[in-house]
Parts: structure tokens; sequence; C-alpha cells
């Protein structure tokens, strides 16, 4: 049978040799499930210099040994791929589970066979090969899983997946919360001090809202949404049976990665409260130290709004604080409600009918929350969109990690392998070098009129594609003696072939170009235009953070002098701009990377 869905989380189970990957989603009619299909993970192994025959003989049962369990070689196969710039023969090995990989091919390392892509995130890779993006509608065929009593979603057994179109689903049912902690003197210790409340704020694909606050001191004051349990204990398997029954798709809150999720995962274990929050009854999961970190619940979407609007959106606000307040005062204009939390812990033991203003406080919190959510979820979305990556990974990611996942991905599509990883050694060594910048004309300081501002569109990703900057066209042979980069006659770049990196770029910058003109006529017919404002920006930031990834010090396409060739076309440019305005007979007073500040004066 087949069956359309928006796969929305990914995890993967290895089953004796084969690799499960289980896609949690909804079907085009709302309904919940999870669908699995078989994946075997690979990597890639150079051939050059390797004698074929005795090399795949050597293959042949090839198996490491390592806490208990077998990696071993289940195949392989000779294709051809493009490694930076240079097409040539590779073995694609693949293997019993996700970690046999980096074993494995650092057996083969150790015969002296360069291995490639031995580190991709195996999920990824699925998501990779199988052509799918997360949240986009997918069409799966094979049959629903007979007997699966411990889950409380329905399993369908796939097999194939395909991409049916590429365009977002967008009614989500999102639960945010908040927690209130017993601390004097402000002091955080989820070991020894109780969570007082928690509160939810959600809202369904329908548009209707669910609010309410559990604590376990009683009071006569009690608003609607307060719900009173006996203990901290049973405060924590509310929230347990309060996030399972809600189903939610999208859970949220501010700081839960680092906070809210670990400071309840500690006191659950203190108080023996399982958290079997995943929708196939797996507990809640949080890595690393408190503070640090990531929490994840199977099957449902966890996002730290902190950790997105830190990472990646903030450079969009004119805050300079990441706090709940400054942020929501800015983008929602709301603010928090003011409460003296340096007395809660007083109030909590002495006056708790004045405890009505807390929980009003702690329900506010999750009310903020959920309205960021609401209003960032299309820009998470079209990130993860246009990165292919799950969005749980995607909105954790930095500049340099989007645009890698981005490249990894297009690298895919057109055959190419990716470089390794810098090593310790190597990218410590990069982290020394540095480059010229920008060219800056300072300000001539004076009160002016008639300014006119001339600027550079998209200048460095611009540069970057008109000018086939990238490792693999870095002094190709068949250009030498033609146009050198300006102020580096030692540096060219090919000129009869559109290279990986500058045409990867090229086509974000395409799809903005004709995802802005769409937004515009949308917005002269009157339509809402949410989605295409939200697309147009995530690719605007992967488009500019190019530049500095190729000259990131952790980049697998690293080239510190396609960096530095991009700037020294920018200072071409603009000097060049600067000149030109002069000779027109305009003054300039000032200038900066990619625009020129120049005086109309008497022309019109």
């Amino acid at each position: 049978m087949n069956i359309q869905f928006y796969p929305y989380d990914f995890r993967y189970k290895v089953e004796q040799d084969n690799v499960y990957v289980y896609l949690y989603g909804k079907t085009v009619e709302g309904t919940k499930l999870c669908v699995r299909i078989v994946h075997r993970p690979y990597f890639y192994a150079r051939s050059k210099g390797v004698e074929i025959p005795a090399f795949e003989k050597r293959l042949e049962g090839l198996h490491v040994e390592q806490k208990g369990m077998q990696a071993k070689v289940m195949g392989w196969e000779l294709v051809e791929r493009e490694l930076l710039g240079v097409t040539e023969s590779f073995w694609k090995i693949y293997v019993n589970y996700p970690k046999a990989v980096p074993l494995l091919a650092k057996q083969l390392q150790d015969w002296g066979v360069e291995c490639y892509e031995k580190d991709i995130v195996f999920v990824h890779r699925f998501l990779r090969d199988a052509g799918i993006i997360p949240m986009t509608k997918v069409e799966a065929v094979g049959e629903y899983v007979a007997g699966q009593s411990v889950w409380r979603v329905p399993c369908f057994e796939a097999h194939s997946l395909t991409s049916v179109s590429s365009e977002l689903l967008q009614a989500w049912k999102i639960l945010a919360f908040d927690i209130e902690t017993y601390a004097e003197s402000k002091q955080i210790n989820p070991h020894k001090n109780p969570i007082l409340m928690v509160s939810f704020h959600g809202k369904d694909e329908m548009g209707k809202e669910f609010r309410k606050v559990v604590t376990w001191k009683k009071f006569s004051s009690a608003p609607e949404y307060v719900e009173f349990v006996e203990s901290e204990a049973e405060l924590l398997q509310r929230f347990r049976d309060i996030v399972v029954d809600y189903n939610p798709d999208i859970i949220t809150g501010y700081f839960t990665d680092g906070f809210d999720f670990p400071y309840i995962q500690i006191r659950a274990e203190k108080l023996g409260v399982k958290l079997d929050l995943g929708v196939e009854g797996s507990s809640l999961i949080t890595s690393s130290s408190f503070r640090e970190g990531e929490a994840l619940i199977e099957g449902i979407v966890h996002v730290d709004m902190l950790k997105f609007i830190k990472q990646i959106f903030g450079m969009n606000l004119k805050t300079d604080s990441y706090t709940l307040d400054a942020v929501s005062s800015e983008l929602l204009g709301h603010s928090k409600q003011v409460v003296n939390l340096d007395r809660l812990a007083y109030v909590w033991d002495h006056e708790p009918e004045q405890l009505a203003e807390y929980c009003a406080y702690n329900l506010h919190d999750s009310y903020l929350t959920l309205q960021l959510c609401e209003t960032l979820l299309f820009t998470m979305m079209e990130f993860t969109k246009v990165v292919g990556a799950p969005m749980f990974d995607v909105i954790r990611m930095r500049f340099s990690r989007l645009v890698e996942n981005y490249i990894l991905r297009r690298a895919g599509e057109c055959h190419v392998v990716a470089p390794n990883k810098p090593g310790d050694f190597e990218a410590e060594q990069r982290r020394k070098e540095s480059i010229e910048g920008a060219f800056v004309y300072e300000p001539i300081p004076g009160v002016y009129k008639d300014i006119v501002v001339f600027d550079f569109r998209s200048l460095y990703p611009s540069i970057i594609t008109s000018h086939n900057i990238g490792p693999e066209s870095f002094r190709c042979s068949c250009c030498e003696g033609m146009e050198k980069v300006p102020e580096k006659p030692e540096y060219w770049f090919c000129m009869r072939e559109k290279k990986f990196i500058p045409k990867v770029l090229e086509d974000l910058v395409v799809l903005r170009t004709k995802g802005k003109k769409e937004a515009r006529e949308a917005k002269m017919r009157g339509e809402d235009t949410t989605v295409l404002d939200a697309r147009s920006y995530a690719l605007k930031v992967l488009a500019n953070a190019f530049y500095g990834y190729l000259g990131f010090f952790g980049a697998r396409w690293y080239g510190l002098e396609c960096a530095a060739s991009t700037t020294a076309y920018a200072r071409y440019y603009i000097k060049d701009t600067i000149q030109k305005a002069r000779e027109k007979g305009f003054e300039v007073i000032y200038s900066d990377t990619d625009s020129c500040f120049v005086l109309l004066g008497e022309k019109t």
C-alpha cells in the first residue's frame, strides 16, 4: 500500500545486521505515525595507487571487534566520484552499522588507503541518499506492522520512500513549557532544590489553545488554570502525563537544552519518576552536563528557542541581549511579567497565598516562548528545508555547520566526495593564518543633505560565483596565464568551467532572487508572504556565510586563498566605485565593504 506523510523527527536502530531508520511524521490527514526503512551505512576509500584485486581480497570478511560488537564489511562497489575538482575511482564500502564506519575506515587507513566521509551523521546520510527533505511530503510504499503494542503511534514498514513535494506542512501541534525552581540566594542546584511549578501553553493544528500550571503547594487564590498535586514527584508525573496526552509534534522552551530538561531529568531520577516521553516509550535523553548539551525526545521535535535565536537568528536583532524578556520585547512587543524571583523560596515557605503571581509569571513565560516559536517557525523550517537536515539539528548549528551541511547535501546530488575535516594539528595551523579584510573609507565628520548610497547586492556571494572562487578552481592548470586576482598576481581561478563550490552558492543566490520576486508579486496581490520571506532570509544567511566558511579553520572545503581572493576583489570593486563616482563629480564621504556614500550636490 502507499501512504503520504510529512516526516519531522528521525532516529535509527540496529537490529542484527540491519539498520532501520525511523521517520516520525504526520499523514496528509493529520494522523501521527512512524515509518521505518532499512538503509546501509557506507564510506569511501580512494583507489588511487592501490592494487585493486589484492585490496578487495583483504576486504572480504574484514571485521573489527569493539565493546562486544563486530564491525564488518558487508559489500563494496567501485564508483566514479569527484574530489576537489578531480574525478577518480573510489570504493563505496558498505558496513553493518553506523559506528562501524570509523572503525573499519581506520583499519583501511592503517593499510595506507585514504578514506573519506567516515564521520558523516548517519541520519543525515540517509536523508541525502533518499532525497528526502524533513517536513515536506514523502510517499512510502509498504505495509503497517501488526502487533506493535508498545508504540503510541502506528508503525509502517516501507520498501521505498519518494519525495513528493518540496512544500512544507504548515499546521503543527506545539507545546511550550517552563519551570520555576526553589532557590535560596540564587543558588541553582538541581540535586538539592525541588521544582515548584511547571507551566504549559499549547496550540494545536486548528488553533485551539491549552494552558496549565501544575504546582504542589496549595493556596486559595489559585486561578482556574492552576492544578494542584501532592508532591514534587506527582508534579513530575503530571509533566510526563501532560506531554504524552497532549502528544505535540514540537515541544519548545527557552534554554530548555541547558536548564529545564536537565533539571527535570535530575529531579525525576532522584525521585524515581520515569520520563518515558518518546512516542515509542523511550525516556527523555539529555546529553553532557547541566547547562550544556542537548535534550532529545524520540518522535517529538525539541526546539530550544534560545539556541536558534542566539546562534542563527540573533544577527537579525537589534538587542545585544538574548534573554527571553529582551527577545520577546523586540520580536513580539511583549515583555516578561515582573515579579521578585528572589522572594519565591520565602513565599513558598511562608506566604503561599502570594504564589498566584508566580504562577501567572510562570505561565506567561510559556506563552512568550510559544509565540516566539510560532513567529519563527517558518524561518526554522526554511533553514531545515535548504540545509536538508532534521530541524532538531539545524536550529542548533552555527553558520559554518549550516553551510557545510548544505554543501554536503549538494555533494551527494553532484556525485562529489567530501574532503576530510582537518586533524587537530592542521586545524591549529589554520587558526594561525589570517587575511586582509574589507576596505573602509573613513567617514568625514559633518552634517549632510542629499546623500546617495550605492550598495552592491550580496557582494561576497556575487564575487565568489562570478569569479568561480573555490578550492577546486584555485590555480587551475588551464587558466594560468589569464585573469589574476587584484593585488595577488600569484592567485587565479578557472575561467573555463564552473566548479562545485561556486555552483552550489550560485544556486542559492538564484533561488533567493526568484523568491524575492515571488514575494513582491504576492504582496501586490495582497497575499501572505510569511513563508516566502522566511525562505528569502534563510537563503540570504546561508549565501552570506559561504565566504566565512571558506576561511573557517574547521571546514572540509577550506580555502584561505579563496577567502583572501574574495576580499581582494571586494576591495577592488569598492575602490573602483569610489574612483568612478569622483570622476563623475560626486564627493565621497564614506565607504565600507560593499557600499559607498556620496553627496548628490547639484545633480539630479
